[in-house]
This record gives structure tokens, sequence and C-alpha cells, in this order.
């Protein structure tokens, strides 16, 4: 059985390559700054968007979205603003998405939550 981590990754790639398959540019993977990681960085028509991947296996512990609580959401955005500044992209408009991904029974569903904090 695969870890955590393993199982994160897994995700991860799924959703980057959602993202492609719907135009976005991947920018960057698994950002650290600010006491947080930023799952996916992507560009799109000039915005920049920040996606927390939330995989699950199964519903027993709620969707992956729900676990994207206020705090996490700020660690994110604290995060977000240093790639911002260190690109020189401060003046971009940004968006923070959730992309959530559920496997039930060997079948991967995802939602992509636009906009979400």
């Amino acid at each position: 059985m695969a870890s955590s981590s393993e199982w994160g990754r897994v995700g991860e790639r799924a959703a980057a390559d959602e993202y492609e398959r719907r135009g976005y540019e991947l920018l960057d993977r698994n950002f650290r700054a600010a006491g947080a990681e930023i799952d996916l960085i992507l560009t799109k028509d000039g915005q920049v968007i920040f996606a927390e991947v939330k995989m699950r296996r199964g519903t027993a512990f709620g969707m992956g979205h729900e676990a994207v609580t206020p705090a996490k959401a700020g660690r994110i955005r604290r995060a977000a603003a240093a790639f911002l500044e260190r690109h020189r992209l401060d003046e971009s408009e940004v968006r923070f998405d959730v992309a959530s991904l559920t496997l039930i029974k060997g079948s991967l569903t995802m939602e992509i939550f636009e906009d979400c904090f």
C-alpha cells in the first residue's frame, strides 16, 4: 500500500495534468516559504493560481477540500506573497484554488474549487 506522501504525489500529478489539460501553465510545484508549502503554482491569462491539492482515499474523513482550514489558507497566502515577491509578480492578479481528489474503489474523482480563499 502506498504511503500518504506517495498518495499526495499521485494527487498532485493528476491535478497538474488536469490544469494543463484546461490550458494552464505550471510554473512551480511544492514551493516552500513562510512555513508553508504550495502544491501547484500555475498561470493562465495573466493570472497566477496557487492550488492546494488534497487527496483522500474514501470519504470517511470528509472530502479533501474540507481539510483546508482558515489557518492553512493563511499560511498558503503568506507563501504565495513570498513567491510573488521573489519572482517579481507582485502586481499580478492571483487566485487560490483547492483541487479535491477522492479515490473510491479504484476510481479517482476530482473537483477543482476556484477562488476559495
